[in-house]
């Protein structure tokens, strides 16, 4: 009687699968929309899933990480300004940088933020950010109307945030 040959199982955290096997538990945790091994976990054991960290729902979703985040972006063009000499850019920045700063210290509880309020300021984050990302590795500020564009963008979006 021949013996089949098998495809070795490779070791993948604590269990070991084919590739075959472990690209059928993937897909079955991702159509679960759960990670990988808290999938695997929940279904071997029948444990319910597990509640997201609240720390890491609100560090994502709050108006306070968004703000910082748009607060760093300013930071990084105020300094790329301030590098390439251009004092008025370099000290308009700075001024909204402390504008969005009073912003975020006005109310620092990230779950009195309004949903609307938090999509404009992730829409304006994305946009300072895009900037940010090719003024660094270009080492110079980006045309004065798309800077126009996004500090607009941030501006109207604090203005949003900050209303009652």
């Amino acid at each position: 009687m021949a013996q089949q040959t098998r495809e070795p199982r490779k070791p993948r955290g604590l269990l070991r699968a084919t590739d075959e096997e472990w690209k059928a538990i993937c897909d079955l945790a991702k159509e679960a929309g759960r990670p990988t091994m808290s999938w695997v976990r929940e279904h071997c054991t029948g444990a319910p899933p597990a509640q997201a960290s609240r720390r890491r729902a609100r560090r994502i979703g709050s108006r306070l990480h968004q703000l910082s985040r748009i607060l760093n972006n300013l930071r990084q063009l105020g300094r790329i300004a301030q590098e390439d000499g251009d004092d008025l850019a370099a000290e308009r920045l700075a001024t909204i940088a402390a504008d969005v700063e009073a912003v975020a210290m006005a109310r620092p509880d990230p779950r009195a933020a309004e949903p609307a309020a938090v999509a404009a300021l992730v829409a304006a984050g994305v946009q300072l950010n895009t900037l940010a990302h090719r003024a660094n590795s270009h080492e110079e500020l980006p045309p004065a109307a798309e800077l126009d564009d996004a500090v607009a963008a941030v501006l109207a979006a604090i203005r949003l945030e900050a209303a009652p």
